[in-house]
């Protein structure tokens, strides 16, 4: 209902690509099958639809074949944000899997410096003698905890920046070329329990925008400037980029998304406003599968496909059965 994406979109795109068809319980009472060829219409206003065009029943999908449980990672150190993309353009042709981490508080000539991860599976010939042994193993987490809540205001400008000039430093190599397990690739937060207490009692927000290909340069120095000056660092801001996408209401397209978590204080959402009007600005649009926030009019901007996925949307829900406290929050559709 989402059409989540991953770190291959660029290669692969969202999981609709990986569904070969679902079946979903209409408003009706009946039960429609869809796929890309059958019924498309409601097939791409259900990938992405958040949910709003009926119940899906059960999905058909394919999965990749894969002879171990490991990644072949090759990380690269980058000086800025135009280097960044430069790597992007570089690499990714030959990897599944490509993402960097951003330093989102650096200026000047640093603007934009980055870690990209680059990613394929491995194959059994790429493991050392002691992991094939068991090539598929699913490596234990780990248990170290954040065992209480950290007082708000803790992660602020200051220690956000110390802790990403000491992550930057932290890679002394320009490349480096390592065998790690799938779960500490793709997931590497999810190493220490319970990390969102290092937000404090108030939490986060995870604002996560996409820019068209010509527009993404422009657009993330004018975020990543903005985050600077306004002192709205976040130690995990995640750059991808994206393939095309033909969900009505999917998130992904051609082009760089960016994600930022960010503290709960005064003054967030009027930051994030702003970040809105950067975003409108370069034809981008918010992740809506991580929004809490957004209004009808913005949103409206953001999805151009709106209309049409409307009519499927009155078509198969004349009387708006199916409906969220998004929906009603964005007014999506008819009260």
């Amino acid at each position: 209902a989402c059409d989540v994406h991953g770190k291959n979109h660029h290669r692969d795109g969202g999981f609709s690509s990986c569904v070969k068809r679902l079946r979903i319980a209409l408003a009706s009472g009946e039960i429609v099958e869809c796929s890309a060829e059958a019924y498309s219409d409601l097939f791409w206003a259900t990938v992405g639809g958040m949910g709003l065009t009926g119940a899906i029943v059960d999905v058909e999908f394919s999965l990749r074949p894969i002879e171990t449980s490991f990644i072949k990672l090759h990380s690269i150190k980058s000086a800025n944000l135009n280097e960044t993309m430069a790597l992007f353009d570089e690499h990714e042709s030959n990897y599944q899997y490509s993402v960097a981490w951003l330093d989102c508080l650096a200026t000047g000539s640093k603007l934009g410096r980055s870690i990209l991860m680059l990613g394929n599976h491995a194959c059994l010939s790429d493991l050392s003698t002691k992991q094939k042994i068991n090539p598929l193993n699913v490596t234990s987490r780990r248990t170290m905890t954040v065992p209480f809540d950290l007082p708000n205001g803790l992660l602020n400008r200051q220690s956000i920046s110390l802790f990403n000039s000491l992550y930057y430093a932290h890679h002394t190599s320009k490349h480096m070329h390592v065998v790690v397990d799938y779960d500490s690739f793709f997931y590497p937060l999810d190493g220490i329990l319970e990390w969102n207490r290092l937000y404090g009692n108030k939490g986060f927000v995870q604002y996560q925008c996409v820019f068209p290909e010509s527009e993404s340069r422009q657009a993330l120095e004018s975020m990543l400037y903005l985050s600077s000056k306004c002192g709205w660092g976040s130690f995990l801001a995640v750059l991808k980029r994206f393939g095309p996408q033909e969900g009505l209401l999917s998130f992904p397209m051609s082009g760089y998304t960016i994600t930022l978590d960010m503290p709960i204080r005064p003054g967030l959402m009027e930051f994030l406003n702003e970040l809105d009007g950067i975003v409108l600005k370069h034809g981008g649009r918010v992740y809506l599968a991580k929004d809490a926030r957004l209004t009808p009019g913005v949103f409206r901007e953001m999805y151009p496909k709106l209309t049409r996925w409307l009519a499927v949307k009155s078509a198969v829900d004349p009387l708006n059965m199916f409906s969220s406290t998004m929906s009603e929050r964005l007014q999506i559709c008819p009260a």
